[in-house]
């Protein structure tokens, strides 16, 4: 039945924490890149990993194509999307 399935989260933005938490973890789990907008600029980049500060958290990321670090406090972050690559790519959950 269709509404026993739930929907995947690709996406979240303003004052969703969690949600921009979850995007991003599954996308550093699936390898997959990520559509952030940061201070209204918007960014492509692969996330490394996220660690927890002071109340919030960092993600650690390389900026697309050129592979330059950056840091994102996720608090911060106005809207995030994970761009899904392959489905051959995205690891199984079981």
């Amino acid at each position: 039945q269709a509404g026993s399935v739930r929907p995947e989260k690709n996406e979240a933005s303003g004052m969703d924490f969690l949600g921009k938490i979850h995007v991003t973890e599954h996308a550093i789990a699936s390898e997959s890149l990520l559509n952030i907008m940061y201070d209204s600029v918007t960014y492509l980049v692969q996330p490394v990993r996220v660690e927890k500060q002071n109340g919030d958290a960092i993600l650690k990321a390389l900026l697309q194509p050129d592979g330059t670090e950056k840091y994102f406090q996720i608090g911060r972050v106005q809207y995030l999307k994970r761009i899904r690559g392959s489905v051959f790519k995205e690891p199984d959950y079981k």
